[in-house]
């Protein structure tokens, strides 16, 4: 749990250092750990679809819900008594650069989930072609035709 709270603590205080925001910081301290952590636990569970271990539900219910009830849970029992500046966290390069380096293995984890369960769609879908027998071709506009007349005739 110390960890998290450091990356509370370090996102907080680049809200109040660099970017001098003095009104709502906590909200903004939030809000980062929401997305990050969103995007974490929306990783794990498309990987346990691609895995066949979950079945994944379609919707954006299915993001928009989790994340507020995420957001309120960080927000209300984290962020909002700052616990995290308890602890009397030291800024360091060190730590900035673990705060950066998970972010971006998030991401990193995030791209490489979703090519996962690209590939598996395409493969599905080249074993099961749309049939388009149902589709009713429509008749060519007038610019299609002088485009063809043109294509013909010179």
């Amino acid at each position: 749990m110390k960890i998290y709270y450091y990356f509370l603590f370090r996102v907080y205080r680049f809200y109040t250092d660099k970017m001098k925001e003095t009104q709502i910081p906590l909200f903004y301290t939030s809000a980062v750990s929401t997305a990050v952590t969103g995007f974490n636990l929306f990783t794990v569970y498309s990987f346990l679809d691609y895995m066949e271990v979950v079945k994944m539900f379609s919707g954006k219910y299915l993001i928009l819900i989790p994340t507020m009830i995420l957001w309120v849970i960080t927000h209300f029992l984290f962020v909002q008594g700052k616990r995290f500046l308890k602890y009397d966290f030291k800024k360091s390069v060190k730590g900035g650069f673990l705060v950066v380096a998970y972010i971006l293995f998030t991401a990193v984890a995030f791209i490489i989930v979703a090519n996962f369960n690209r590939a598996k769609l395409a493969k599905g879908s080249i074993g099961n072609p749309v049939k388009t027998e149902h589709v009713q071709k429509k008749e060519p506009s007038l610019e299609r035709k002088i485009g063809n007349w043109l294509k013909e005739t010179f």
